[in-house]
C-alpha cells in the first residue's frame, strides 16, 4: 500500500469525488475487488493496487484537472462535464465520458420566486418578462443555462452565485 503514495509515471492517477458521491464511489471500488482506506481529511486515499494513485478532490474540479493533463481518470457528473465542455471547448473535446455509473443523478431545473415574479409559471412567461426588462439568472451551471436560454430566445444576465441560486 505504501507505494501508492509515491507517484510513478506508469501509475494511473485516478480522481475520486469527495462529498455525496464518495460513498458510492468507494462501494464501486469494493465491488471491483479493491481495498481503499481513507480518512475524513485525507486527500490521498490508499488503494491496494500499486499501479493506481488515488486523489480525492471536488468532482467539479475533475474536468479541469484532466483537461490540463494532470490525471488519467475521474468519477464526476455528466452535468459537470457538460458545463466544462461548454466553458472550455478546446480542452473539453479531449475528455471522454466512458461510462454512466448510474449513481449521483442530478436533475437541472428552474425555480422562480412567486414573490419576485408572480406572473411567471412557464418558460414562455419568463421569456415575456425577459423581453421587457433585464433579468438576472443565478445558477451553478452558467454555460448550460446560457445554452438553454439561447434555445428559448431569452436574453439574461447569467451569474454564478457563491451560495444558493436565485432569479432576480
Amino acid at each position: 500500500m505504501e507505494n501508492a503514495l509515491i507517484k510513478d509515471d506508469n501509475m494511473i492517477k485516478f480522481y475520486i469525488p469527495d462529498g455525496h458521491l464518495e460513498r458510492k464511489t468507494l462501494e464501486l471500488f469494493e465491488k471491483a475487488g479493491f481495498e481503499v482506506s481513507i480518512s475524513d481529511r485525507d486527500y490521498n486515499p490508499r488503494i491496494d493496487d500499486p499501479d493506481i494513485l488515488l486523489k480525492r478532490i471536488r468532482p467539479q474540479d475533475f474536468p479541469f484537472v484532466l483537461g490540463a493533463g494532470k490525471g488519467d481518470i475521474a468519477i464526476t457528473g455528466s452535468d459537470i462535464l457538460r458545463e466544462y465542455r461548454l466553458q472550455y471547448p478546446d480542452t473539453g473535446k479531449n475528455l471522454e465520458e466512458l461510462l454512466d455509473l448510474k449513481f449521483g443523478k442530478t436533475r437541472l431545473c428552474a425555480a422562480i420566486s412567486e414573490d419576485a415574479l408572480p406572473e411567471v409559471k412557464t418558460i414562455e412567461d419568463f421569456a415575456k418578462v425577459a423581453a421587457k426588462r433585464e433579468v438576472v439568472v443565478a445558477t451553478e451551471y452558467p454555460y448550460i443555462t446560457g445554452e438553454y436560454l439561447k434555445t428559448k430566445g431569452i436574453k439574461a444576465v447569467i451569474r454564478k452565485p457563491a451560495g444558493a441560486a436565485a432569479v432576480v
